[in-house]
């Protein structure tokens, strides 16, 4: 899956009505993958997992559905999965990316930015 670009369509206060369409086409996907009639071995999100910049509501809302998925989720770093205004300036500070690591690891149980074989 690539661009989800979902999350709390009703959070802050505000209807974000772009995330309640992504929602619904993420929902329909979980449910096209789990009547695949083999098992994937994973099913891999490609990055932008979330539509605002990584709040830790939109991630949650996220999780809810693809927890739902019959395979195991990983997750790819996007330029939504960070917090707005970042810095990503000498010292690896990683800070940015705590709710991004917290979402992954309740899917997976990792805490990576990148995987490899």
């Amino acid at each position: 899956m690539a661009d989800t670009q979902g999350g709390n369509a009703f959070a802050m206060d505000k209807l974000r009505t772009r995330m309640r369409i992504h929602n619904a086409f993420l929902q329909e996907s979980v449910a096209l993958v789990n009547r695949l009639e083999t098992d994937p071995l994973f099913t891999f999100v490609m990055g932008d997992v979330t539509d605002d910049w990584g709040y830790e509501e939109d991630f949650a809302k996220m999780n809810e559905y693809l927890l739902k998925l019959k395979t195991p989720v990983l997750y790819g770093i996007g330029n939504h999965e960070t917090s707005l205004h970042l810095d990503f300036g000498p010292g690896y500070n990683m800070e940015g990316f705590n709710n991004y690591f917290a979402a992954q690891k309740q899917v997976n149980g990792l805490e990576k930015l990148l995987y490899s074989l």
